[in-house]
């Protein structure tokens, strides 16, 4: 069986996705701080 390329990716591992995104407010918060970054609109929610 060949190996898939998606699956053998270097970069960002499980144990770094869940210390980051690992729960809800986790991952509410890391994307309220990029749509801030991307899209100044967002600014003032709250």
């Amino acid at each position: 069986m060949s190996k898939n390329q998606v699956q053998f990716q270097s970069g960002y591992s499980l144990l770094e996705l869940f210390d980051e995104y690992g729960t809800e407010d986790q991952c509410r918060q890391s994307l309220f701080n990029w749509k801030c970054k991307v899209d100044p609109r967002f600014w003032t929610v709250v």
